[in-house]
C-alpha cells in the first residue's frame, strides 16, 4: 500500500491511495469518490460520505487532483482527453464537465503533462 488518507465512514475510518481515485462528485455536504475499475482496492468502487469537496480539495492538493468545476475534483493522471469543445474532460467513459472559468488552467495542465 503506497501514500493512503484516511476518510470517515459513519463511525469507523477508512484508509484509501489517492492514486486509486479517479474523480470525487460533490453534491452540497456529501461526496461521492469514485475509484479505478482496474485498481485493487480493499473496498468498493463507489463510496459517498458526508464531506465536502473543498476538505478533498486541500486533503489531495498535492496528489495530482484538480478542482475542473464547482462539483468535480479529478485525478489528472488519469485524463484521457479533453473534449474539442473544451466543454468536458473524458477519464475512461465518464466525461467530468468543464467550468468555463477553469478551462484556461485545465489546458496548461494539459500542455505541462505532455
Amino acid at each position: 500500500m503506497g501514500k493512503v488518507i484516511w476518510i470517515k465512514r459513519g463511525n469507523r475510518l477508512t484508509a484509501i491511495e489517492p492514486k486509486t481515485l479517479q474523480f470525487i462528485e460533490g453534491h452540497r455536504n456529501k461526496c461521492i469518490l469514485h475509484f479505478c475499475p482496474n485498481e485493487n482496492c480493499n473496498h468498493e468502487k463507489i463510496i459517498q460520505i458526508q464531506s465536502t469537496i473543498s476538505f478533498f480539495e486541500k486533503v489531495l492538493f498535492g496528489y495530482g487532483f484538480v478542482r475542473c468545476h464547482r462539483n468535480y475534483l479529478i485525478n489528472q493522471s488519469l485524463a484521457k482527453y479533453f473534449c474539442k469543445d473544451n466543454s468536458n474532460i473524458s477519464l475512461g467513459k465518464t466525461a467530468i464537465p468543464v467550468a468555463k472559468r477553469q478551462r484556461r488552467a485545465i489546458m496548461n495542465i494539459i500542455k505541462t503533462m505532455s
